[in-house]
């Protein structure tokens, strides 16, 4: 069990804060992970992780300068509640170019943001993938890049009321065998997800 209350942490290598296993639980209050140091590969440097069925809670927590990934739940499942939380300035990875997302959360993970702000990430705001239910309410997604929010594969089934996407930034990458392909998507949904949307808007 991790409980931590105004605390700092900055400049840990290669994870801020991970959390695994299912009996292991975690509770962030006032809390900023910044500036996460990759692995002498040039990979990961994310600020959380969260695998094989870990849960978490975080509330007014501060995530910036993060390398991969602001947050990263899923790789076994895993359980995410963020309330009043900005995830902003994530890098991509400086071994290959990839990364640098607000939020991504892979197989089966059960995600709830309320109240949070997800902005000026290198790559897109939120990614989920395989994943179960995503309930974002209230947030701002914002100068993010590529994409605002991204879904894909069954059983992803995401819930967005009273958010706002905007000003998505433009990004040179490949998609499907496509090099160089121009993006700046508010939402895009592939194949087996599902979006229930309401009083939300992008711009």
């Amino acid at each position: 069990v991790l409980d931590a209350r105004d605390c700092r942490f900055d400049r840990n290598g290669v994870i801020g804060v991970h959390v695994t296993d299912p009996e292991s639980t975690a509770t962030l209050r006032g809390t900023r992970i910044s500036n996460t140091v990759p692995h002498s590969s040039g990979s990961w440097g994310m600020g959380i992780q969260l695998t094989e069925g870990a849960s978490m809670e975080a509330r007014d927590c501060h995530l910036v300068n993060n390398c991969a990934a602001g947050i990263t739940a899923g790789l076994g499942g895993a359980q995410l509640v963020l309330s009043d939380t900005r995830i902003e300035r994530t890098k991509a990875q400086s071994s290959d170019g990839v990364g640098g997302y607000g939020l991504i959360t892979l197989e089966q993970t059960l995600t709830s943001l309320i109240g949070c702000e997800i902005d000026h990430n290198i790559g897109p705001g939120i990614v989920a993938m395989d994943s179960n239910v995503t309930w974002i309410e209230d947030c701002l997604i914002e100068n993010n890049g590529g994409v605002g929010v991204s879904l894909a594969g069954s059983p992803t089934h995401t819930v967005l009321t009273g958010c706002q996407i905007l000003e998505t930034e433009p990004l040179w990458t490949s998609l499907s065998g496509y090099d160089n392909l121009h993006l700046g998507f508010g939402i895009i949904l592939g194949e087996g997800a599902l979006l229930d949307m309401k009083d939300s808007s992008i711009n």
